[in-house]
């Protein structure tokens, strides 16, 4: 089971399934007409692939190292992933498309995790991408053992986050043009390495828009090509920026950009 694929094939019928916490090397779902409900954590050497039908994680978590199938791989294909309430956490470095092949993805109450498990580089680019607008309740960008390298955030308009965690030393590229609506967004770096906030086209500038009840907790950051919307974003004193407004430099510590 750690060197192949789990394929489920069938009816347009209803299953269930449960891994019984063993490790799989892939899972893929194949039935245009079916349902599948997890009963179980899901922990995945390589792929999930959603390709046709309806997945429901039903609460439980999903660890992999790419979110394939559909639009990215076999064209497009009408599939549902229901996230539930559990934490999906992708720890590929690669080049990868994480959320491109889902049409339909339901995340309001998922948490979402990308984390790398060895070593990338700064041209190692993994897009967060949305055909429609989904709400996420929460999306962190880690480093754990290696660098992140580039994620690029591409989602809609009107796409919400409840809230965006930035981990040290990442690198987050912000859809030209578009604006990202967070309630929470918070970004550390370190004196080493500063994590780096940026247009996905220098010169051309992306919008934060922060609600007049949002919070922004931030230091250590590198903005560039950013508008601050709404509230203003405070980046701390360790921060700097080109070509930005509305982000402020000049306070001794960034929690003071909590509303009270």
């Amino acid at each position: 089971l750690n060197s192949y694929n789990t394929v489920f094939r069938g009816r347009n019928d209803s299953f269930s399934f449960s891994l019984n916490n063993l490790k799989l090397y892939g899972i893929q779902f194949w039935s245009p007409g079916a349902t599948y409900t997890s009963f179980s954590d899901i922990n995945l050497h390589l792929y999930f692939e959603p390709i046709k039908g309806i997945v429901d994680l039903n609460g439980y978590n999903l660890t992999t190292a790419a979110i394939m199938g559909g639009r990215g791989n076999y064209g497009y294909q009408d599939n549902t992933l229901y996230c539930g309430s559990g934490t999906i956490t992708v720890n590929a470095y690669f080049t990868t498309n994480i959320l491109l092949c889902v049409s339909n993805l339901y995340a309001d109450k998922c948490t979402f995790i990308h984390a790398p498990y060895s070593a990338g580089s700064s041209s190692n680019v993994c897009t967060i991408n949305q055909y429609t607008p989904v709400t996420f309740k929460k999306i962190i960008l880690k480093k754990t053992s290696g660098f992140l390298g580039s994620v690029v955030i591409n989602l809609l308009t009107d796409t919400p986050i409840d809230e965006l965690y930035i981990d040290s030393c990442s690198i987050v590229k912000l859809t030209k043009g578009k604006t990202i609506n967070i309630n929470r967004f918070t970004v550390s770096g370190n004196p080493s390495n500063l994590s780096t906030i940026s247009s996905t086209t220098p010169g051309s500038t992306a919008t934060i828009n922060i609600p007049t009840d949002g919070y922004t907790g931030c230091d250590y950051v590198t903005f560039n090509d950013i508008i601050a919307s709404g509230n203003p974003i405070y980046g701390g004193k360790h921060s700097s920026g080109t070509n930005t407004t509305n982000i402020l430099f000049d306070y001794q510590d960034s929690t003071l950009s909590m509303n009270l």
